[in-house]
């Protein structure tokens, strides 16, 4: 192979792999929007979670302390029978 031929080849070569990042940046340019709202639906899902997990934990704390409560009236009632 002499020169000429050489450089033919490594032009096609080159050729080849611009046109195959060309389809790959637009596919990622298809795909990263959608991947975007994706992301944005669920971190939105797991900042919803995080609250009502929050609100549960301190519905169940609240649940508790008047248990306890209900405890010590029902025990401080016993005592005075």
């Amino acid at each position: 192979m002499n020169d000429i031929e050489s450089a033919v080849a490594m032009v096609q070569v080159a050729q080849t792999r611009v046109a195959e990042l060309q389809d790959a940046e637009r596919m990622l340019r298809e795909a990263l929007p959608q991947a975007q709202q994706a992301l944005e639906a669920a971190k939105a899902r797991l900042r919803k979670l995080k609250t009502a997990g929050a609100r549960a934990d301190a519905r169940a704390a609240e649940i508790a302390a008047l248990q306890s409560r209900i405890a010590e009236a029902q025990n401080t009632e016993v005592s005075h029978v």
